[in-house]
Formats: structure tokens, C-alpha cells, sequence
């Protein structure tokens, strides 16, 4: 399935996103460092089908290296959501990703960064990734990360002592 929408000449018939988890991240000289990277990524598509499944991380990565593969020509945007060092909060930013290495513990993208503030070294992190690399407008990402956020927070407070946010009295 991942390997079909790399490869794919009509992005258009696909919406596909990668997910990728780390129990750290770094941000070094314009690259992210993910570290104790899961080895296998997950991949979520709701167009034209829905599909959900995964692929190794190494396999991602040298489909990715791959000279014909869509990322090769157009690095993809990605949300990384991650636990910044302030304690408990959470945090995202809206990066453009390329050249991915990996090793045994550790993941590394070269990154510049499209919006949000990435702190040099932050905790627990999920990287969210494009993977027909379109245009993404970094507000509507990182709105809609957000919303997700805040809506599993409010449905985790007790709904008696929380006014329903869609009421309007």
C-alpha cells in the first residue's frame, strides 16, 4: 500500500498520512533527531479506500531513498507533536522533511521549519507526515492537531462540572 502511493503518478486518487512515533526528539543543525524510533511506521488512508496498516521503518526509508519515489522529488510536509520541556505541555510545529537516515536507535530527517517553535531537545513525540507531499498550509495542520488535542481534553473531564462548548448560553 505505501509503497503503491510513493510510487503512484496520481496522487490525486489517494490521501494517505504516515505516523511515526519516538520517545525523543532533538533539533540540531536543521535536522530532527527522533530517538528509540518505533520500527515499523504506520499509515492511515481514507481515500479512495480506507486502509490503515504499517511498514517498517527501514523498509519506509529505502522506499523513500528511492530515486522514482515521490519524496525524492517533493519532501513532504509533517505536523510533529511532542511533549515540550515545560512539564506536561504539549506542543506542535509544522516542519518540511527530507533525507532520512536510520539507525538502530535513532531516526534523522534533514528539517526546516514551516511554523511553530521546536524546542532543542523535547520529549515523547509523534511525527505526522504527508505522504503524498502536497501542499499543506501549516495553520490548517496544526489547527486540526489541535482541535483533536483539545477535544479529547474536554471529553476527558467530567461532563458535570463542563458547559458544553457548542452551547451558546
Amino acid at each position: 500500500m505505501v509503497t503503491d502511493i510513493l510510487f503512484e503518478s496520481n496522487p490525486d486518487n489517494n490521501s494517505a498520512l504516515l505516523v511515526q512515533t519516538a520517545q525523543s526528539v532533538e533539533f540540531v543543525d536543521g535536522h530532527i533527531i527522533m530517538r528509540g524510533v518505533s520500527l515499523s511506521t504506520l499509515y492511515l488512508s481514507n481515500r479512495s479506500q480506507r486502509i490503515v496498516g504499517h511498514i517498517g521503518t527501514q523498509e519506509l526509508v529505502d522506499c523513500w531513498r528511492n530515486e522514482h519515489s515521490r519524496f525524492s522529488t517533493k519532501p513532504p510536509a509533517a505536523a510533529l507533536s511532542f511533549v515540550n520541556p515545560d512539564p506536561g505541555a504539549v506542543d506542535d510545529v509544522v516542519i518540511r522533511i527530507d533525507s532520512p537516515e536510520l539507525t538502530e536507535q535513532e531516526l534523522v530527517y534533514s528539517a526546516s521549519i514551516l511554523e511553530g517553535h521546536l524546542y532543542r531537545l523535547n520529549g515523547p513525540c509523534t511525527l505526522f507526515i504527508d505522504a503524498l507531499g502536497r501542499p499543506v498550509s501549516p495553520v490548517s495542520f496544526t489547527a486540526s492537531l489541535r482541535l483533536t488535542r483539545d477535544r479529547s481534553r474536554w471529553m476527558s473531564h467530567d461532563r458535570r462540572d463542563v458547559r458544553d462548548p457548542m452551547m451558546l448560553t
